[in-house]
């Protein structure tokens, strides 16, 4: 894995950050917004002292906004004035509304990423809230939250078409999209819409035991072999063609120079491919069975240390709007330390 950003960010001060990476937060034009929809009554307290407020609430993990005005009394050279606890209360609910504007200011940061940011996805959830997040860098991109009639696959599938939507040269990256089994749904959509391969286990699979195809044999894994006096002998992959939407697979005798009473009669001998339309569930384009399969799946082993993570920055939120809110916020300022992204 590479070095985290959310480990760099937990190592500087919650002060320092205050003073050096939210400034790095503000952005004109959404201030614009929001004072546009706040109107013209009184302006005891301004948008930007109230937004420092909140993201810096987030920051420091208070479970209350009277925690969070005691922290601010302590730091007046950062805040000028403490905002009462109605006027922070209300303008936390107020944010709620430009939820999809921060996740848009979010996407607008994401400038300064390091060239292979992006291509490795994965998709998990907690708490009625799907996430998508990059695990190479252990960071958050986008959240939804769970409706009663939405099925996992389609939460995913509303998450990519969103990620594109916001940055399409970054989604043009990915090359490997990672879930648990409640999402294998989403094998087949990922590569035919995004061209993205899909490191999912499915569950559920039909066992029907070895099937035969031409004149090889394949398991319910995806496992592929040749048949010589009744035995079946895994061939060995070698690569996907994308032009074919085919795998390859070679003899393992002639690969690897071993003794076959077959081989000179054998009609696998030059290898065989396999076209993943075959059954798209078993074949993908990264094969389970292949070593490079599991090595990036085993990036998905920093799924719990990640669900942890959001929580810990949640203690203030009530209710769901406020969780997806606080989710989006946290996305945006743990991008913020700039020196490390560039």
């Amino acid at each position: 894995m590479k070095t985290s950003f959310v480990d760099r960010f937990d190592r500087i001060g919650k002060e320092e950050f205050i003073k050096t990476a939210l400034p790095a937060l503000s952005d004109q034009f959404f201030f614009d917004a929001l004072s546009a929809q706040r109107g013209r009554g009184r302006n005891d307290y301004p948008i930007e002292l109230l937004w420092k407020a909140v993201v810096a609430s987030l920051a420091c993990k208070v479970s209350s906004v009277e925690e969070m005005r005691r922290k601010m009394q302590e730091w007046p050279e950062i805040f000028s004035k403490v905002p009462s606890s109605f006027a922070f209360s209300r303008f936390f609910s107020f944010l709620s509304r430009f939820s999809s504007e921060i996740e848009a200011l979010h996407f607008r940061k994401m400038d300064l990423l390091q060239p292979d940011f992006g291509s490795v996805l994965a998709i998990a959830k907690f708490d009625r809230i799907h996430f998508l997040w990059e695990p190479q860098f252990g960071l958050p991109l986008l959240f939804q939250m769970q409706q009663m009639e939405d099925t996992p696959a389609k939460i995913a599938e509303q998450l990519l078409v969103r990620f594109q939507s916001l940055n399409p040269k970054l989604i043009s990256r990915c090359k490997y999209l990672l879930g648990n089994i409640s999402y294998d749904g989403l094998i087949k959509l990922a590569w035919k819409r995004f061209k993205i391969r899909a490191v999912i286990p499915v569950q559920d699979l039909e066992k029907k035991g070895v099937q035969p195809y031409r004149d090889a044999y394949y398991d319910d894994q995806g496992m592929v072999y040749c048949s010589v006096n009744g035995q079946h002998r895994p061939m060995i992959y070698a690569g996907f063609e994308k032009s074919r939407n085919a795998l390859k697979y070679r003899c393992m005798a002639r690969h690897y120079g071993i003794d076959c009473e077959k081989l000179s009669s054998c009609r696998l001998r030059s290898g065989i491919r396999i076209p993943i339309s075959l059954d798209e569930r078993i074949f993908t384009p990264l094969p389970r069975t292949s070593y490079r399969w599991g090595q990036i799946f085993s990036l998905y082993e920093t799924v719990d240390a990640m669900i942890n993570l959001l929580r810990s920055y949640l203690r203030i939120a009530n209710n769901d709007d406020k969780k997806l809110l606080c989710c989006r916020i946290i996305s945006l300022f743990l991008f913020s330390d700039q020196k490390g992204l560039k």
